[in-house]
């Protein structure tokens, strides 16, 4: 009877959770950074050893995330970028997380109803729909997997004292850190388990912990340092001490009462304006009151040790990410944190229903049906909630809608969806979201930057250099803003100021190899062909397949009379591109400047196979049978030209007529 009771629990944990997550697996990739993990990232699209090596050996994004990324290369490999896939396997580590969290708390309490409470609340609460319904918090479930199945191997360890069982617990614990560094907690949720249940810490006890903590401490240095030495740390958020134990407060609060009423739920919560010079009431009484929970946290222990388990693991889990080493100025708190420490809020829910339940209002039927319908509601809405929000989630619109439906002034939403819009060919939307942005931060050069690039796709190449001209006043080392206002100049045929901001854009931009091309080209249509050769040769030295540049500057070659270089590089062209008329008919044209005759028909026979339609292949073959005296074929090659209406060179063609009247 036991049995089927917990399969029913764990039956109904795993179908109300998939019907409430269910709307995700339509869901499309998005851009807050979907596109740095995933649709442009270059690494997971080759899934070979000496790719895996390097996902095993670098950090993406400031972060050492190897798994995370492995699982999408696989992906990747078999199904490309089809975000049903990917969706898939987020709902189903999902799944397996309520099972191994069930699994986790019918451990500790021995009790069907308070791991049910327990599982389904962490199943289906709102908060999680960021971690599942978003492909790249892949890094949130599959850090959970490990780390769940690694503490429950441990409680096996402890109760049976069986070795193989800490084994595999560590063995799950550095897959977990591989996944994501919030696993890092682990350890120290090891000893408050051992402190809770066991009551005592012996040398013994920590000693074991040492391989988890030396891990630990090895990811945490070399992650911090990353982080704040990439451009991903928060270069301009700084608090002074006083301010950040009252926001570190506020946060932590913060997301007890999101677990508690998850009600307008956001991607970003902003931090409030001036907030190192005027704290808000809210967070000058965060410290207070936070003092005050943490002090009957202290009181619950001994009273309820599984109450103080539920406690302190979400204490201890939340720790990493409350602000404390601020990381970011983006958002405020974020709701996927909350994944692994709601467990601990769920937990104690669970004991409460239960000691309701089957203690204090055991002999009250109309309590206990009560609380049966009150549990029932809370699972309807919050799963009803969550249904909602996985729309939410659809593509990138709608997730940057949500968002200033929320926060209708914050930037970074306008900047993304006005992204989005223009991903979408939906340019005036994208404009206009530009341009909001402008007018709420006027001092923002990437806003004119965007606007500017928009304006430049639809052709409207004065408002489009205007606006880069803008960003640069704001920002004068803004190296992108030289190089696009430079190909606007050079689309306009100001090669001159083309040419002036793409020798500005070389001090700012890592890549090269775009601005010395681009300003190679202005160099050519100025006739400037020394240094058009000079600035192919930069390219080339970088880049040595880059087909354009070998064609382009044998052109330049060409064009200043150094024909056997043009030849060299229209041969190595034609090595990359090998059906290229074009350049067969350039290089037969070089052939023929040095009276290599055989070589420039051969060419022109070439261009023609691959293009019978080139009318200059055409003329310069006539020009091979003129001089060879093959007037006959010259003619016909004429005449062909004549058919398609094609344009003759009047002085040839005089002087083949006098020919052929000269042979008649």
């Amino acid at each position: 009877m036991k049995k089927k009771k917990l399969l029913l629990s764990i039956c109904s944990i795993l179908i109300i959770t998939a019907i409430s997550f269910y709307p995700s697996l339509y869901n499309d990739f998005n851009n807050w950074d979907d596109d740095k993990y995933i649709t442009n990232n270059l690494i997971i699209q080759n899934l070979s050893l000496e790719n895996i090596k390097t996902i095993f050996t670098s950090f993406h994004c400031g972060l050492y995330q190897p798994l995370v990324l492995l699982s999408y290369s696989i992906e990747y490999h078999f199904f490309k970028l089809n975000p049903t896939v990917y969706h898939i396997t987020n709902f189903i580590l999902h799944l397996l997380n309520c099972l191994f969290v069930f699994w986790l708390i019918f451990t500790l309490s021995n009790n069907n109803l308070i791991s049910f409470i327990t599982a389904i609340l962490f199943g289906i609460h709102p908060l999680k729909v960021e971690s599942v319904a978003w492909v790249t918090e892949r890094k949130d479930l599959l850090f959970s997997l490990f780390f769940l199945i690694s503490l429950i191997a441990y409680i096996y360890y402890r109760k049976k004292q069986a070795r193989s069982y800490y084994y595999i617990s560590f063995f799950l614990f550095i897959l977990a850190v591989l996944s994501k560094i919030m696993a890092i907690t682990l350890p120290c949720i090891l000893i408050l388990y051992d402190y809770l249940f066991y009551k005592k810490i012996t040398w013994n006890n920590i000693k074991e912990k040492l391989p988890f903590f030396l891990i630990t401490f090895l990811l945490v240095i070399t992650n911090i340092f990353v982080l704040y030495s990439s451009m991903f740390a928060s270069k301009n958020l700084s608090f002074s001490i006083i301010n950040n134990m009252f926001i570190v407060s506020h946060v932590f609060l913060l997301y007890i009462y999101k677990l508690i009423l998850p009600i307008k739920l956001s991607l970003i919560y902003p931090y409030p304006a001036n907030l190192n010079t005027q704290l808000p009431v809210s967070y000058i009484v965060s410290l207070p009151l936070a003092l005050i929970l943490f002090a009957f946290i202290v009181l619950i222990n001994r009273y309820s040790r599984h109450i103080a388990f539920g406690s302190l693991f979400f204490l201890i889990t939340i720790t990493p990410v409350l602000q404390i080493l601020p990381i970011t100025c983006t958002s405020l708190i974020y709701d996927r944190f909350t994944y692994i420490p709601s467990i601990g809020i769920s937990y104690i829910i669970g004991h409460g229903f239960n000691y309701l339940y089957f203690k204090q209002w055991r002999y009250s039927k109309i309590l206990k049906i009560f609380l049966i319908i009150f549990l029932a509601c809370i699972i309807i809405i919050f799963s009803f909630l969550t249904w909602q929000r996985c729309y939410v989630w659809k593509d990138s619109i709608t997730l940057w809608n949500n968002v200033l439906h929320t926060y209708p002034d914050m930037s970074v939403a306008y900047n993304n969806r006005g992204h989005a819009y223009l991903l979408k060919g939906e340019k005036d939307k994208a404009i206009s979201d530009f341009t909001k942005l402008i007018t709420l931060f006027p001092g923002m050069a990437e806003a004119y930057y965007n606007r500017a690039c928009v304006y430049d796709l639809k052709g409207e190449r004065n408002k489009a250099i205007s606006d880069f001209t803008e960003a640069l006043k704001i920002n004068p080392y803004f190296g992108e803003a030289y190089y696009n206002r430079g190909n606007a100049y050079y689309k306009e045929g100001k090669y001159i100021e083309a040419i002036y901001d793409f020798t500005e854009a070389l001090y700012y931009c890592q890549d090269r190899i775009k601005i010395y091309y681009s300003r190679g080209l202005a160099y050519m249509s100025l006739k400037y062909y020394e240094r058009t050769i000079e600035d192919f040769t930069k390219v080339l030295s970088i880049k040595p397949d880059y087909l354009e540049t070998y064609h382009i500057r044998g052109d330049a070659y060409y064009h200043k009379g150094d024909f056997k270089n043009a030849i060299s590089d229209f041969t190595k062209a034609l090595l990359i591109n090998p059906d290229s008329d074009i350049i067969y008919n350039k290089r037969g044209k070089a052939y023929y400047s040095i009276d290599d005759y055989n070589s420039a028909l051969a060419d022109f026979n070439s261009a023609l196979n691959f293009n019978p339609d080139l009318p200059e292949a055409y003329q310069n073959r006539a020009y091979i049978y003129f001089i060879r005296k093959d007037y006959e074929k010259a003619w016909k090659d004429i005449k062909l030209m004549k058919s398609r209406g094609y344009e003759i060179n009047p002085d040839f063609l005089e002087s083949l007529k006098k020919e052929n009247i000269l042979n008649k």
